[in-house]
């Protein structure tokens, strides 16, 4: 652990973030840095490398956190279980203490998958994941943007819940191509899938959003060749009603509008959706914003802010109906910024409930190194928040699973495939 680099983190960190949410209207959610630490770079466990964290859960019955890595290697799809030791007076040195790869419905590794959104519901004994879905490779197809549940104690797929066909990959005549085809005409982009993903407390809903907007949301790209953005992006956020049960549903749908990229020496820096989280049942949402804010991929380029949103609010657009935003009239949701640092931030992309302290909730954020791929300099990097929410408000899950349930074979298809290359997603 790099202890000089932690502390000067936190400490600007805190610095930035003094004040919490009073600096930011009206809402009366406070997050205050507990810590920041990181990884050792090239960590291993049983050969695989801790790295590609794209999302985090907590589970308090082991008191460990779940992170979920988007490596798209053929069976590399995994979970690292990870020991983060925190309390009032700071935070420990991280260390994966466990790997699970994650499997099909018959038992064996799943194929490569872009995976980025992780949902745990601890009462329920399942998890959920969800996908960007993946370019096609040498085959005619790829896989579609999915959201599976998984078994908890085998780490095994029981179930993909049904994606509205708004955000299916599709050409103009209707049918299915891979995400980035060049012939593609709606669906989500190539590498903006799927990329946000909350259950609520009980269990009742999950809500999942795209990264960016959809081909059809937006003729606007949210990137162009030097990966620069010059517009916000409409996002949609779905909830899906009754996901431990037999029939899980997508039910209402609302647009979230991110902001733009930041300006930096006339270039503008890209800024997505990369997590969301939500508070509790009666539909409040904490969306998390990550950006570059420098023309460095490096750690300490990124911008981090944090929204709090009320998906039921009143005028805010359903939009579950509307195939394309161009073509219809909609609100989108308010938003409420709650946090915001933009020094010493890595690439950000997973958030969490985490252990209280204090009597208070916490909030760990988690970043995703990208294997280097795009910098030598980025690391795995957890930041520790505490909330000012009493611990314990929280609803418990109620629900269990009856049964496991078939994957629906049209989409099973998609999964049982061989793979068409390694390719692996970024960001």
């Amino acid at each position: 652990m790099r202890i000089a680099g932690k502390l000067l983190r936190t400490t600007i960190a805190l610095l930035l973030c003094a004040g919490g949410a009073a600096a930011w209207g009206d809402s009366k959610l406070r997050l205050d840095v507990l810590g920041i630490v990181s990884l050792p770079s090239g960590e291993r466990m049983d050969g695989a490398v801790v790295g590609g964290l794209s999302s985090i859960a907590y589970d308090p019955g082991s008191d460990r956190f779940w992170a979920l890595s988007d490596f798209e290697g053929p069976g590399m799809a995994r979970l690292f279980e990870i020991d983060l030791p925190y309390d009032g007076a700071g935070v420990g040195e991280p260390k994966p203490v466990a790997f699970r790869p994650l499997l099909l419905p018959d038992g064996s590794r799943m194929p490569g998958i872009d995976a980025e959104g992780l949902a745990l519901l601890p009462g329920a004994d399942v998890f959920f994941v969800s996908t960007e879905g993946r370019m096609g490779g040498d085959r005619e197809y790829g896989i579609p943007p999915w959201v599976g549940r998984f078994d908890a104690a085998t780490a095994r797929l029981d179930r993909l819940l049904p994606v509205p066909e708004v955000f299916l990959p599709r050409d103009a005549e209707g049918r299915q191509v891979y995400p980035g085809a060049p012939a593609q005409a709606t669906g989500v982009r190539y590498n903006f899938g799927f990329e946000a993903l909350g259950a609520t407390p009980s269990g009742a809903a999950l809500y999942v959003a795209n990264e960016a907007a959809l081909l059809q949301d937006d003729p606007r790209p949210p990137f162009d060749s030097q990966w620069n953005q010059a517009n916000g992006s409409a996002v949609r956020i779905t909830r899906f009603d009754d996901p431990l049960g037999d029939s899980p549903a997508a039910a209402a749908q609302r647009v979230y509008v991110a902001d733009a990229g930041s300006l930096f020496f006339v270039v503008r820096r890209f800024n997505t959706v990369s997590s969301l989280l939500p508070v509790d049942d009666s539909g409040r949402i904490l969306v998390l914003e990550r950006g570059l804010i420098a023309n460095s991929l490096d750690t300490g380029s990124y911008r981090i802010r944090i929204y709090e949103v009320d998906f039921n609010e009143a005028g805010a657009t359903d939009v579950s109906e509307h195939p394309s935003l161009i073509d219809s009239e909609w609100k989108a949701l308010s938003k409420r910024r709650v946090w915001e640092a933009s020094s010493g931030m890595d690439n950000i992309e997973g958030m969490t409930w985490g252990r209280p302290v204090d009597g208070f909730r916490t909030l760990v954020l988690i970043s995703d190194d990208n294997f280097f791929r795009r910098s030598s300099r980025q690391e795995t990097q957890f930041v520790v928040l505490r909330t000012n929410i009493s611990a314990g408000s929280e609803s418990r899950v109620a629900a269990l699973l009856k049964g496991v349930p078939k994957l629906p074979p049209a989409l099973g298809a998609y999964l049982d495939k061989p793979e068409g290359g390694e390719r692996r997603g970024d960001e």
